[in-house]
């Protein structure tokens, strides 16, 4: 560490200062990304708040509480498994869900670039007379990441989704085809050289829109969150969403739901969480 100091104290000859055009490229390449990830967040912020006045009197925002629990432990070097458990309560609309998840895995193709997949299961206990529903969903997605000098992340996770639906009522099975596109950035509350380690804090901010074969958008979320590390294998986080869904009798998307959410990122070896990212599922 000290002749890494020392190394950076002396003034680096002229020849050193040039940079080659690869590296000139890739930096300019970097930049165009983080500025236009900047802007999409901006607008699609400022387009969803701008969709609240659409809500009308039958289309009542209901609150939902989750808890969600993602252990992840290594494989390879470059290859990770995740669990997923989840309870969703939603006392408004008046059914809770059961969520496991398993197996799951994330590939790191590259320092930007990872692979993720998974089976989830989702039982939904309705009340009111109305039957419980069932869901089988494996997914598949692709994650691209980027850092500034600060250390933000900024990062598109896209990802496809079958979901095999089933109806304790007419006992039939129905797929539907959807596909799920966030964009966001992860954004620590510290200087750089203190940036993700144990008792500091970050801000999480993202847009999601989830596309259905047939249907097109259906619904829009935002999300903004606090998150915690107290130590190295664990990660805390506190998410509000903001959620536009399909109004009662029309396709139009209105302001419906807010859901509060608490994360629980367990890493079941010393820094594994240093390079994984829940899929927010």
């Amino acid at each position: 560490m000290g002749s890494s100091m020392v190394k950076y104290a002396k003034t680096p000859p002229e020849s050193s200062k040039r940079r080659s055009p690869q590296n000139r490229r890739r930096k300019h390449t970097s930049e165009i990304v983080i500025r236009t990830t900047h802007w999409w967040l901006l607008c699609s912020a400022l387009s969803l708040l701008a969709r609240q006045p659409l809500r009308a009197q039958d289309n009542p925002v209901v609150n939902e509480y989750r808890v969600a629990v993602f252990p992840f432990h290594p494989i390879t070097e470059n290859l990770s498994g995740f669990g997923y458990l989840a309870y969703v309560k939603n006392p408004q609309g008046s059914y809770s869900q059961y969520h496991v998840g398993y197996p799951g895995f994330e590939y790191s193709l590259k320092p930007w670039l990872e692979i993720w997949g998974a089976l989830i299961g989702n039982y939904i206990n309705n009340q009111g007379g109305k039957e419980d529903t069932f869901e089988l969903r494996p997914f598949v997605g692709v994650k691209f990441e980027i850092a500034n000098k600060r250390k933000v992340e900024f990062f598109d996770f896209t990802r496809y989704e079958a979901r095999n639906l089933y109806s304790h009522d007419t006992h039939d099975w129905s797929l539907e085809n959807r596909i799920r596109s966030r964009l966001g950035a992860e954004i620590p509350l510290a200087t750089a050289a203190r940036a993700w380690k144990t008792g500091t804090l970050y801000t999480l901010f993202d847009v999601e829109a989830f596309w259905v074969a047939g249907k097109g958008i259906n619904m829009v979320r935002f999300r903004a969150g606090l998150g915690y590390i107290p130590n190295e294998r664990l990660r805390l986080e506190f998410v509000y969403h903001t959620q536009w869904g399909e109004a009662t009798g029309s396709d139009a998307l209105v302001y419906n739901q807010n859901i509060f959410r608490m994360n629980v990122k367990i890493g079941l070896k010393r820094s594994i969480l240093s390079r994984v990212w829940n899929p927010g599922l």
